[in-house]
Parts: C-alpha cells; sequence; structure tokens
C-alpha cells in the first residue's frame, strides 16, 4: 500500500511491507553493510526467528518521482511491567513511570530502531534531506503504519531509538518527548594495540593485577567459536543461558526466541560471531559479536550464574570483547547498556543515548512529558583503569 503526502517543504510517498522477501530488491540497493540492523541479513534473522514476541515492518518514503528518500523498520512490541505480573520483562522505564500512568501490566509499543542494539541504527537517509525532512517523514510512518494495519491500532505507543545526545533532530516538532535511560558503554581501540598484551600493558597497575586475576581464575574454561550448526544443536541450552540473563535485567526492549541466534549466524555469517566457554564439556556462559564497518558491537551474553564468582565468567567475557576487538580490527567497540561500573574497569566510557516517545492522545502526550522527567540513568562510579587516560 502505498500513501501520498504533499507539503510546502517536501512531497512524498510511503511504502509499507510486511514481508522482507517483498522489498529486499530495494534495501540491498542501499548497500547497507552485514549486519548492520537495517541490511537485509539482519532483517531476515529477526523476521523468521521472532515471530511470537514481536513483528516489523518495513518502511521505504519517495519523493514522487521515486527518488528514494527514507527507509526504517518497525517494530511491534508488547511492554510488559515485570514487577505487576511474572512474564518477561520487555521494558521496565522505573516505577514512576508505571504507577502514575498506566493500569495494565502491558501495553503495546510501536518502535523505529532495532530493539535488539543500543546504537544510532534507527533509520537510512538520502544525504540530500534535512534533519526536518527526515523527521517529518518518520512521524507520517509511524502515522501511516497505524491507519493501514488494523493489528497496530493499539499502539498507542510510538518509541524512536537510539541517538546520541549530540543529534540535531527536532522530534520535539512533531511532539516526540526526550526520554534519557541509562548510557551506553564504548571503548575506542587504540591503534598501538596490536595483541591483547598491548592492552594489558596500557593498564595502571591494579587493574591490571585484576585483569591478570580474572585470567587466572577463569584459565580452566576452554572457550571457541561456534558455527551455525552446533549453534543450532545447542540452542536449548544457549537459549536457557540467555533467559538467565534476560531475567536479571532492569529494562530489556525485545527478546530473542529459540531460533534467533542461530537465524544470526546462518544470515550474517562472518559478521556473527559466537564464542562459548565450556568446563567439563559443560557450556557455563557465550558471548556474541556483530561487526558493522569499524564497529563492533558486544550483543548478547549468557551466563550459568551457579559459576559466575567461582570463574569470574562475566569479567572474563569482557576482556575477551575486547580481545576480539583487537583481532578484529575495529575503531570502536560497543559495550551496549547495563552494568556500567564493571565496563567502565575494562576501559569502556560512557556515551548518551537517547529516545523519543510519543503517545497518540494528545492529552496523555502532555502528561507524559512530565513524567519522563523523573527518569534519570542509573548513578555509576566511573572506573579510570588506563595509565594514560587518552587512546590514540
Amino acid at each position: 500500500m502505498i500513501f501520498c503526502r504533499k507539503k510546502e517543504t517536501l512531497n512524498f510517498k510511503i511504502s509499507s511491507f510486511k514481508k522482507i522477501d517483498d522489498c529486499k530488491n530495494l534495501i540491498n540497493s542501499l548497500n547497507i553493510p552485514v549486519g548492520h540492523p537495517l541490511s537485509l541479513e539482519f532483517s531476515k534473522a529477526i523476521e523468521s526467528s521472532c515471530k511470537e514476541n514481536i513483528s516489523q515492518i518495513y518502511c521505504f518514503a519517495h519523493t514522487l518521482d521515486n527518488q528514494l528518500l527514507l527507509y526504517t523498520t518497525f517494530t511491534s512490541l508488547q511492554l510488559i511491567d515485570f514487577q505487576r505480573d511474572n512474564s518477561i520483562d520487555v521494558i521496565n522505564c522505573r516505577t514512576a513511570f508505571y504507577s502514575h500512568f498506566f493500569k495494565t501490566t502491558q501495553i503495546d509499543l510501536l518502535c523505529c530502531g532495532s530493539p535488539f542494539i543500543s546504537d544510532q541504527f534507527p533509520f537510512w537517509a538520502n544525504n540530500t534531506m534535512s534533519s526536518i525532512e527526515i523527521t517529518e517523514v518518520l512521524n507520517q510512518c509511524f502515522e501511516k503504519i497505524v491507519e493501514k494495519y488494523t493489528e497496530y491500532k493499539g499502539s498507542n505507543f510510538w518509541l524512536i531509538k537510539d541517538f546520541y545526545s549530540t543529534n540535531d533532530y527536532p522530534f520535539d516538532q512533531e511532539n516526540f518527548q526526550k526520554v534519557s535511560l541509562d548510557v551506553g558503554m564504548q571503548m575506542s581501540v587504540n591503534c598501538e594495540w596490536h595483541t591483547f598484551e598491548d592492552y594489558l600493558s596500557d593498564l595502571n597497575s591494579k587493574f591490571r593485577t585484576k585483569a591478570k586475576s580474572v585470567l587466572n581464575k577463569s584459565s580452566k574454561l576452554i572457550s571457541r567459536n561456534l558455527d551455525y550448526q552446533e549453534i543450532h544443536d545447542r540452542k536449548i541450552e544457549i537459549f536457557s543461558l540467555y533467559k538467565e540473563v534476560l531475567d536479571k535485567s532492569n529494562y530489556q526492549f525485545g527478546a530473542f526466541e529459540l531460533d534467533t541466534f542461530p537465524k544470526l549466524k546462518k544470515e550474517l555469517g562472518e559478521n556473527y560471531q559466537f564464542e562459548a566457554y565450556f568446563y567439563e564439556d559443560q557450556m557455563l556462559a557465550f558471548k556474541t559479536n556483530i561487526l558493522v564497518a569499524d564497529t563492533q558491537l558486544a550483543h548478547y551474553v549468557g551466563l550459568n550464574y551457579n559459576f559466575n564468582t567461582q570463574f569470574c565468567l562475566y569479567q572474563r567475557i569482557l576482556y575477551d570483547f575486547i580481545k576480539d576487538g583487537i583481532e578484529n580490527k575495529v575503531d570502536t567497540i560497543n559495550f551496549a547498556r547495563t552494568a556500567e561500573e564493571i565496563k567502565s574497569g575494562v576501559g569502556a566510557e560512557p556515551v548518551e543515548l537517547q529516545l523519543f516517545l510519543k503517545h497518540k492522545n494528545k492529552l496523555f502526550n502532555s502528561a507524559l512529558k512530565h513524567i519522563l522527567k523523573q527518569l534519570k540513568p542509573s548513578p555509576f562510579e566511573q572506573r579510570k583503569p588506563f595509565k594514560v587516560e587518552t587512546l590514540v
């Protein structure tokens, strides 16, 4: 279905698709890097494996003479208050948000930007477009999707994620409210680090001693990269470890299903790295990387918390993320949200990530502005593990 919009500043039409196969040629024409959440490969993996919890819409804006202006994906999610219900906590926006605004344990949310990645990847836009035009088009995409597809008419909350604090998109002009939740954690990979030992030598004595202690305590673990077939064969075991971490999260946008990990490996190939940790043939943990251009996304981890203290599992994983980043020759490692203090202890720095939220009802949206002011990022102590703080 195609919708047309005419305005003095920009004339455009919107088309949308519910199946990736119906628009794969359009997506391929954009040359989006493999691993990027807007890429054909990533979208195929999510669409084919996450059928119970979410659904996706692929949305395009063209000029009236068919020049592509913008491409993005919209994901339909359910937002559940974990404290009121024992089901999966899809997103927990702090007690004040719920107690003042929601009477039920569950609402429907329409999200622009991947719920599975914490980075600035919400859309592709033609470089001829201004930030004002992009904002207008995105808002119209929301409106037309809810208008066209009956299953989305109940999606009263519209979310755009994620943006760095330096972005200049005027979403407030379309009545979206800025939300600042927990920061993202990132590390710039020093160009002089050619091995993991180079990284260790740049740590000050306190944090280098700590790192070596973690490596010593976890030395009995056997780690190896798994291919598609082994990820598929072990998917129940993998999903159980993932679920242990998910259940401890304060908030979570979206949740993987049983087949998502093997599907991502199948579609992304070498751009998806899956490393598992074994002790006496038992898988105790895993971690995944997604490589997007010059960035390594430290994606999901899974842990058996019964062994976390004994083997320093989580900290070993963090150090291995850095080892991977050096070997992958990336410029940046994105450690995503949560566990900020521990991540800062290995050298990650906080980066403010912003979301923009809107309620379809104007009265509710006005109230939402005041409620969102109560939300603050979780405080944490920023560690300084390097001898020299400026990385080159």
